[in-house]
């Protein structure tokens, strides 16, 4: 392997790692000017002759671990935004039961007010 093959690896190692602390941090544009150099890298890790394997397997470790934060930041995120919208459906809107157990929703023009019990 070369030094310029050898510095690539090196730079996409810590750029992983700069990615997974952005992640952790919850820095979604600093991921996303992460990805444009990630993909250069990549590119230029695909084109090498005889890439070190255990410096790959590390890197496929890194690759692997910083996807799996993304998708549960993702699935997080999701999360938030359907609680945000139950906890503003709360608010606008009055559910209840007839006597044949099916629900029946209540909108709540605006300013009204309903006491809500268990």
């Amino acid at each position: 392997m070369t030094e310029v093959e050898i510095g690539i690896l090196d730079e996409l190692n810590d750029l992983l790692d700069q990615e997974k602390a952005a992640i952790l941090r919850g820095d979604i544009e600093a991921v996303g000017r992460i990805l444009e150099t990630k993909q250069t890298l990549l590119e230029l890790l695909k084109d090498m002759n005889e890439p070190d394997e255990g410096g790959l397997d590390d890197l496929r470790h890194k690759l692997l671990r910083n996807q799996n934060l993304l998708e549960h930041s993702q699935r997080g995120i999701q999360a938030v935004f359907q609680r945000i919208s139950t906890l503003r459906n709360v608010q606008s809107t009055l559910e209840t039961y007839d006597r044949q157990g099916k629900r029946r929703a209540f909108r709540l023009a605006t300013g009204d007010k309903v006491e809500k019990r268990a």
